[in-house]
């Protein structure tokens, strides 16, 4: 281990703290999409998009609060994947897979569940396997904090080292906002999923 990395032992104190700081992130993202919503139906899209992937960020973070504390983990490289840009978007990387992951094993288990007497309950967590793999491969693919970019173009003009114009907030266009919208809110409803809330759950089967 390297001197700047670290694990901590899970105790009650901690897994307290973490489970108030992903109800606070849940929360927060909550109310960055409200925030979204009300500026997509004024026209504002940059700002649409720029307030979705930060609502992203933050559902992004409230899940993987949660899955460490199924798992009692808390360490440098997780921590380090909350706070830094490209981390946190290989976060998200990683909900993808688990949305996948989890559809998938919901459906089987609707089909199964079809042709048994007693029916079986949906897993929520895919193991600690699965999410270290997949949390170390969304980390090598976004050293660069892509939808970071984006969403700062969603706030700034962007310059060259030329001075000319290499991005305009004006540019965004409708459907683009739009898209982002509707992921950071499939976002939001995974991190309920990761907390055991299937509300709506019936709405990612639409999409």
């Amino acid at each position: 281990m390297k001197n700047n990395e670290w694990i901590d032992t899970m105790t009650p104190l901690l897994k307290k703290n973490m489970a108030q700081a992903s109800e606070e992130a849940y929360k927060n993202g909550c109310s960055l999409i409200d925030d979204a919503m009300i500026l997509f139906k004024a026209n504002r899209y940059a700002r649409t998009t720029a307030l979705s992937v930060l609502a992203e960020e933050e559902f992004s973070k409230a899940f993987i609060l949660t899955i460490c504390q199924e798992q009692d983990r808390w360490d440098s490289t997780i921590f380090k994947s909350l706070t830094r840009h490209s981390e946190k978007q290989g976060i998200a990387e990683a909900m993808r897979s688990y949305f996948e992951w989890f559809l998938n094993n919901f459906k089987n288990i609707m089909e199964s569940n079809r042709n048994s007497a007693i029916p079986a309950q949906s897993a929520i967590y895919p193991g600690e396997a699965f999410m270290e793999k997949n949390l170390g491969m969304a980390r090598s693919r976004f050293k660069k904090p892509i939808k970071d970019y984006m969403k700062q173009e969603g706030f700034y003009v962007g310059v060259t080292r030329k001075a000319e114009i290499k991005s305009l907030p004006s540019s965004i266009s409708e459907s683009h906002a739009k898209l982002t919208l509707e992921e950071a809110n499939t976002f939001k409803i995974i991190t309920e999923i990761s907390v055991g809330n299937y509300d709506n759950v019936a709405t990612l089967f639409e999409s």
